[in-house]
């Protein structure tokens, strides 16, 4: 339709070609032209020639401005103008209703684009749900296997320890795991809170690893030769420090650095010292403290925190204004 449309406004727009007859020229006329007449006979003053038209002024056409089409001049007769007006009105027309259909297209595209998204996320939800399940109840299995091993043979030097390691580590991920529940939960209750009201916010809810710690304090005083008590005591640490028991936690990683020199949990161990004293603002000592972990953190090029070590002795360096060593 747009093409017909083009068509049509060039075909209106060539002048017309209408042709006039020519009748024939008259001969020159023989007779002789009389004699100019002598000066005297001239009038006294000459007529004064006609002054020049000014040419049309023309307007300029303002940025992002189109310009006007017009027709006049043209030698068009009023009803091809209107003709031409015609066409041009459909054209503006059609484009706007061009622009309104790739607006509605583009509107639709997007809506199932979304639809599709949801429909997508919905699934992939039930999926992990799904898979959660399965896995809490295997843990779950595995939980009760290993305490019944423990009931049956609570000193058997071979494999007592080593499943006594591994009950701990699924009572974490339990624990873990019962949190995570008992968070979701409670965010819901926090949406349906009115903050209009002043009613108070339930509780959040705390993690509990004390499971795992009984467990792995009891694997260290029974088997003290356990091929993975540096793991064991840095755990053990670990689930100390998540229980906000920062003392006990700072005591369980002094004890991998003192009592396993050679550990790969060494340099973990010296990072967990320094964020704590990096992130305690009340001991004037901290920061100081914080620097000393840091340094002792980064002699290990090779380990996967050796990045982050660096990165946060500078940053220490600098909150103690120490410029130089910090750049």
């Amino acid at each position: 339709m747009l093409g017909s449309l083009l068509i049509a406004l060039a075909v209106a727009a060539s002048p017309a070609t209408t042709t006039k007859s020519k009748g024939k020229s008259k001969p020159a006329s023989t007779k002789k032209a009389p004699a100019p007449a002598s000066p005297a006979a001239e009038p006294a003053s000459e007529e004064a020639a006609p002054a020049p038209t000014a040419a049309p002024e023309k307007k300029d056409v303002q940025p992002g401005q189109k310009p006007k089409l017009s027709m006049e001049g043209l030698g068009r007769t009023p009803e091809e103008q209107k003709q031409l007006d015609d066409l041009q009105e459909m054209l503006r027309s059609y484009e706007a209703e061009s622009r309104d259909f790739k607006r509605d297209v583009q509107l639709l595209v997007e809506k199932k684009y979304e639809e599709k998204r949801s429909d997508l996320a919905a699934s992939y939800e039930k999926a992990i749900r799904d898979l959660e399940v399965s896995e809490r109840k295997d843990r779950l299995d595995a939980i009760a296997q290993f305490e019944e091993f423990l009931q049956r043979y609570p000193d058997e030097p071979r494999y007592t320890p080593d499943v006594m390691f591994r009950l701990a580590e699924l009572y974490y991920e339990r624990s873990a795991d019962d949190h995570a529940v008992a968070m979701r939960a409670y965010e819901d209750q926090l949406k349906r809170v009115d903050p209009s009201s002043n009613a108070p916010p339930p509780p959040e809810p705390a993690v509990d690893f004390r499971p795992s710690i009984a467990l792995y304090r009891q694997l260290l005083e029974r088997f003290p030769r356990f091929k993975f008590n540096d793991a064991t005591t840095y755990l053990l640490g670990y689930c100390l420090e998540k229980q906000n028991d920062f003392e006990g936690a700072q005591q369980a990683y002094h004890d991998v650095i003192d009592d396993y020199p050679k550990s790969k949990f060494v340099t973990e161990a010296w990072v967990r010292i320094g964020e704590y004293y990096f992130d305690d603002y009340d001991d004037p000592d901290a920061l100081p403290r914080a620097a000393d972990a840091y340094e002792h953190a980064i002699r290990d090029t090779k380990s996967p925190l050796y990045d982050k070590s660096l990165y946060k002795l500078g940053w220490t360096y600098y909150r103690q204004d120490r410029f130089e060593p910090a750049v």
